[in-house]
């Protein structure tokens, strides 16, 4: 949702999913943090249904329900998880999901960023959805990550920039 947070590379700041911008660093893992360098959602006008993933530590993570979250070691879709799984927080250090609930949000925004994760209000998530398996959506969004290093594009709100050229798409 618009109202989730991730901390910047300079590892104080902190942007709501709805500030984000193309080439923010973000936190991906413990002290990692890679670019983002497209939106497979950006739709602040949407209110939907998310899964609020509660944990110790006063650690809330608000997904999709088809938002692969980093739990017990792999990658499930944030409706799959059950209370007494295990999360991993923006340190590295495992916490365990102590409720999940139903919520409703406005926004909804799914930043990729190159390292594949990203850290959301302290924990850990993947950038995938399950409308595209992980290794197949990793391996589609390889031009992408390739051409936005080389500098030739940024995808946002359905255009292709590509040197001052804006195409529509």
């Amino acid at each position: 949702p618009a109202d989730a947070r991730v901390f910047l590379d300079d590892g104080r700041s902190v942007k709501k999913m709805y500030q984000i911008r193309l080439a923010d660093r973000v936190q991906v893992g413990p002290g990692l943090y890679s670019h983002v360098f497209m939106f497979s959602h950006r739709q602040p006008a949407v209110r939907a249904r998310f899964v609020a993933i509660e944990c110790d530590n006063n650690l809330t993570l608000t997904a999709s329900p088809g938002h692969y979250v980093l739990a017990n070691g792999m990658l499930v879709a944030a409706a799959a998880l059950r209370t007494g799984d295990t999360m991993t927080d923006a340190n590295g250090a495992i916490t365990i999901v102590r409720r999940i609930r139903s919520v409703r949000k406005s926004g909804l925004y799914n930043p990729q960023t190159v390292h594949g994760t990203i850290v959301v209000d302290g924990l850990l998530a993947s950038t995938y959805t399950v409308a595209v398996p992980p290794n197949a959506a990793s391996i589609l969004l390889l031009p992408f990550r390739w051409l936005f290093y080389v500098g030739l594009y940024s995808f946002e709100a359905g255009f292709l920039h590509t040197k001052g050229h804006s195409l529509a798409k």
